[in-house]
């Protein structure tokens, strides 16, 4: 197995960041995406649910990968596979049902804002535009299976929170 760099900030000022390699994606946040039940240890882990799933649109598989974020609460959760939160909860369950069906291991590994690759970028100083990564993921808005109720009150809750543009296609560039 090789081990791929991967790194996420916190939305605090902007929004998500996600770097994979060298490459990144931004998800600009509305100004009034905090809700109930979901405060910024949630958003960061779904900010990880979120590069997951740009994992599996990569084709990644078979890998031990390194996952970074400076949120500890974030990292703890994901580490244990569980947390005291429901929703934070559901963004683990949904995370592992991709990682582990794709034979991805996962390390959640703490870091500080300061080396954060992907810090700059979740405050919108964005990327060279050459190394955007476009999500080809669709998350579902309309019938799911009773099984996947959790995904698509994920789907809800997250186009509530974010720009529709820039999950749609990721933030203007330029």
């Amino acid at each position: 197995m090789s081990c791929h760099n991967t790194s996420l900030f916190p939305p605090r000022i902007w929004g998500i960041g996600i770097v994979i390699d060298g490459s990144w994606a931004a998800f600009q946040l509305k100004d009034d995406w905090k809700i109930p039940n979901h405060d910024i240890c949630w958003l960061e882990t779904v900010a990880v649910e979120l590069l997951v799933y740009f994992l599996e649109q990569l084709g990644f598989q078979n890998a031990h990968l390194c996952i970074y974020s400076d949120n500890k609460g974030t990292i703890g959760a994901l580490a244990k596979g569980r947390s005291r939160n429901r929703p934070i909860n559901l963004a683990i369950r949904r995370t592992l049902g991709v990682l582990y069906p794709l034979f991805i291991s996962p390390d959640f590994t703490y870091i500080s804002s300061a080396k954060n690759l992907a810090d700059l970028i979740s405050r919108g100083d964005l990327g060279p535009p050459d190394k955007v990564l476009l999500p080809k993921f669709m998350l579902p808005d309309g019938d799911v299976r009773q099984s996947d109720q959790s995904l698509l009150e994920f789907s809800r809750t997250i186009r509530s929170i974010l720009h529709y543009n820039t999950f749609r296609r990721v933030c203007k560039v330029g």
